[in-house]
């Protein structure tokens, strides 16, 4: 037993006390290091995966920027709600002109004379499938299938002003001049978009069927029950992603056997909503655009439309 002063007994308590003191502290430390790493790891997860709390955190998030469409509980599906441009009177003259010149975004056109060679200059027969071709003029609204050695079967052509009468359009857009895309239809008609601009539905002899104004661009095509999925875009405030700059924002458009649009849905929210959201917050948005190329396809072969009304038998060989 040792025989210590009560002045010592006490120092050597209080020792004590300190280093177990010390040594909870660092506990703790380490517990809530442990704690905050292992947090980290279930919030990438959860946002990968989108588990709890993903809706949770996204919605008081919306909430606390002043966006409320996330606030009720979504739909049933893969639809999202729908929301309207900004109202005139809230833009500045700025933000329209930025708008204008984002929605008037093209590509390069030709910068040099074509050459002197034309038609089909090479033909390997063993090495290209035989039929039609649908070919889309860079020169105007037109479009016209050919065969194997470049002769023209059969043309659909109709200009812009016939289809939208007095419709002014900015001197930088181009999309007038010319068709982006044809869709061949059963019937031999087809469905032309002008980029930016419009979408038009002919029949197999260049008469007017319908046409749709908007920012319909790139790509059209035919739906099993008989409508269209083409690609829209529109130029507007996103205050979430820019309160000044506007956005060219995506979006993926139905359309009826008529032309009526039934419904569309935003690209941007579909990224938002998916596991790659979070390259959203990486990217500078100043002046920003996206560029989708196509939707997903319900192919029914072009080739097999053409051979149906335009095959051999259906129309005279050029001499």
């Amino acid at each position: 037993m040792l025989d210590w002063t009560e002045s010592q007994w006490h120092h050597f308590c209080t020792e004590i006390e300190v280093h177990v003191s010390r040594t909870r502290g660092i506990i703790r430390l380490v517990l809530l290091v442990a704690v905050l790493v292992a947090g980290c790891a279930y919030g990438m997860l959860a946002e990968r995966a989108q588990r709890f709390p993903y809706t949770l955190t996204r919605t008081v998030l919306s909430a606390l920027r002043g966006d409320t469409r996330e606030a009720a509980a979504p739909a049933a599906g893969r639809w999202n709600r729908w929301r309207p441009s900004p109202a005139e009177g809230e833009l500045t003259d700025e933000q329209r002109s930025e708008m204008s010149r984002l929605e008037s975004i093209g590509y390069l056109t030709g910068s040099a004379p074509a050459g002197e060679r034309s038609g089909v200059t090479v033909y390997d027969k063993a090495r290209a499938e035989a039929g039609l071709n649908l070919v889309v003029s860079g020169h105007g609204p037109r479009a016209a299938l050919m065969d194997m050695d470049g002769h023209v079967v059969h043309e659909w052509r109709f200009d812009f002003e016939a289809a939208w009468p007095g419709r002014d359009v900015l001197p930088e857009v181009t999309g007038d001049d010319y068709w982006r895309r044809v869709l061949l239809l059963d019937d031999g008609g087809i469905v032309a978009i002008h980029e930016g601009l419009g979408i038009v539905r002919l029949d197999r002899n260049s008469k007017l069927v319908w046409v749709r104004e908007g920012g319909f661009h790139h790509d059209v095509e035919r739906t099993p029950d008989g409508g269209f999925v083409v690609l829209d875009r529109e130029a507007r405030l996103v205050p979430r992603i820019s309160k000044e700059h506007p956005v060219l924002e995506d979006f993926v458009a139905y359309l009826d056997a008529g032309g009526n649009v039934l419904r569309r849905f935003s690209l941007l929210e579909a990224i938002e909503r998916s596991p790659y959201a979070s390259i959203l917050t990486r990217m500078d948005w100043g002046g920003a655009t996206s560029s989708t190329q196509t939707p997903s396809r319900f192919w029914m072969a072009g080739s097999q439309r053409a051979r149906r009304h335009f095959g051999p038998g259906t129309y005279s060989s050029p001499s």
